[in-house]
């Protein structure tokens, strides 16, 4: 169980030079021509997926591992798989050792990640034919292949993380959720503004109410 420690402050005025310096930074495309970016370089070349929203609200089951990490089901290719909910990953994957179980194709360019001592590690690219989660379907989706290595822990023939892959920013940006852990559920919500206007930004962390924990994403639109 997470804990949060909430201070009141007194309001700080925005300097002008503070304004003008975030304002070029969001202006400029930083963030919303981030995941373009990353799915251009496993493309090699320009990379547009298809995505198909059946309805503006559903619910998954909400689960977590024994290392306390969420999980929710996806489908791969229409293949059952089990993915973690990551914020802090730009861009999906499924773990190397699964592909084949997925019929994954690999796409002609890799991504550089960060990796832990702040080295670089080219990740090879790959594409979905489909990735459904709820009723949400994105069709010809790049994703990178995860070193089983880092994301797999065996005790005999058991793994003990129990997931396939990682479901990042690149497809929870897109919607408004809430992690429910006291009824384990994943819920998306319908979005309070217009679905054409951009954007790209992190999630929040939310309310704590006793034992009810609920982490809730408000996306930022720019």
């Amino acid at each position: 169980m997470h804990s949060c420690k909430v201070h009141s402050r007194s309001a700080v005025q925005v300097s002008a030079a503070e304004y003008d310096a975030q304002y070029k930074r969001v202006s400029s495309g930083l963030f919303s021509s981030a995941l373009s970016k990353a799915q251009k370089q496993i493309m090699q070349k320009e990379h547009a997926w298809e995505k198909q929203l059946y309805q503006d609200e559903f619910t998954l089951p909400l689960s977590r591992n024994m290392f306390g990490l969420f999980t929710i089901p996806v489908y791969i290719n229409h293949i059952r798989a089990v993915f973690v909910v990551d914020t802090g990953a730009q861009i999906s994957g499924i773990k190397s050792e699964r592909l084949a179980h997925f019929q994954m194709k690999k796409a002609p360019g890799s991504l550089q990640i960060g990796s832990i001592g702040g080295k670089m590690r080219d990740m090879q690219g790959l594409v979905a034919d489909s990735m459904q989660m709820g009723a949400l379907e994105i069709r010809n989706m790049a994703m990178i292949a995860l070193d089983s290595s880092d994301f797999t822990l065996r005790f005999g023939n058991l793994d003990l993380f129990g997931f396939d892959g990682i479901l990042g920013w690149d497809i929870l940006h897109q919607l408004d959720f809430e992690m429910d852990d006291i009824a384990k559920q994943f819920l998306v919500v319908k979005k309070p503004f217009p679905s054409s206007i951009s954007q790209y930004d992190k999630g929040r962390l939310s309310l704590y109410s006793g034992k009810a924990f609920r982490w809730r994403h408000f996306p930022v639109w720019l």
